[in-house]
């Protein structure tokens, strides 16, 4: 059933959106304090802050690639996103090697550039997968309208109740991840 198929691929998609923002302006608000959660060093902190905003900043992205990604596999797609992961990999290892060392000429931007680095690579991403979502001849289920976003509406508290126990278990393992890192920094 396409329509009943887009309202589960919308609603991911508003539900991943809503979570992103949601965490990205927390963690905006206290950058340091979350730094400093790990135990790093005010200097480290200092270091470190550039680079976690702009890694932070990619989260909302992160959340429309990862949910068109499952949406792909689930109609049984999976080498698109494999080759999408492959370009992403390529791109980011590159721009990692030029801006963090300054090759070729690029600015030596160290810790910032591999911020940057993140963010290119993965609007890149997202851009190949919305114009493979887009493109005539794949899943027409995929290819989304405002209309389908609208409809989307009513299966929200599904959504919600079939992802909140995942997004509790991201949410605790990432802390558990956090505090052994902090610990192995000590």
């Amino acid at each position: 059933e396409r329509r009943r198929a887009r309202s589960a691929f919308a609603g991911p998609l508003l539900v991943a959106l809503a979570f992103a923002a949601i965490v990205t302006t927390a963690a905006f608000s206290a950058p340091e304090l979350l730094l400093r959660l790990l135990d790093a060093q005010p200097e480290v902190v200092a270091l470190a802050r550039p680079y976690f905003l702009l890694v932070l900043g990619t989260t909302p992205l992160l959340a429309v690639s990862l949910t068109i990604e499952s949406a792909m596999r689930a109609v049984k797609d999976t080498r698109t996103p494999m080759v999408v992961a492959l370009i992403i990999t390529v791109v980011k290892t590159v721009l990692n090697a030029l801006l963090i060392f300054g090759l070729l000429g690029f600015p030596r931007l160290e810790l910032v550039g591999a911020g940057i680095a993140t963010v290119v690579s993965l609007v890149v991403g997202l851009a190949i997968f919305v114009l493979v979502v887009q493109r005539v001849g794949t899943q027409p289920v995929l290819r989304l309208q405002r209309r389908h976003f609208l409809a989307a509406r009513s299966t929200l508290p599904q959504v919600l109740r079939i992802s909140l126990p995942a997004v509790g278990e991201r949410l605790l393992m990432n802390g558990a991840m956090m505090t052994y890192f902090a610990l192995l920094g000590s």
